[in-house]
């Protein structure tokens, strides 16, 4: 399964009547993005330096961060290169 969300707000309203499995980096980090990755988990909170590959190769969108501004803009980048590329 595939969340379609473009954003926070939208996640949020799928959760409230849905139970949504996450998981969340810390000692098994790297099991963590593998389940995501497989589609065995649908949400992750992570930092963004152990998932900005597969942002950047379309294997992830991020909704969401707590980082800088430059940080931002590349990941803002990301997202708008993988929704225009599924528009069309």
């Amino acid at each position: 399964m595939i969340l379609r969300v473009k954003s926070v707000v939208e996640l949020v309203a799928l959760t409230k009547p849905n139970a949504i499995a996450y998981a969340s980096s810390g000692a098994g980090s790297s099991q963590a993005l593998n389940d995501v990755l497989s589609g065995l988990v649908l949400v992750m909170f992570s930092p963004a330096s152990s998932v900005l590959t597969h942002i950047n190769s379309d294997k992830l969108i991020a909704l969401a961060s707590a980082i800088n501004k430059s940080f931002q803009r590349t990941v803002r980048k990301a997202q708008s290169n993988f929704f225009s590329r599924r528009l069309s």
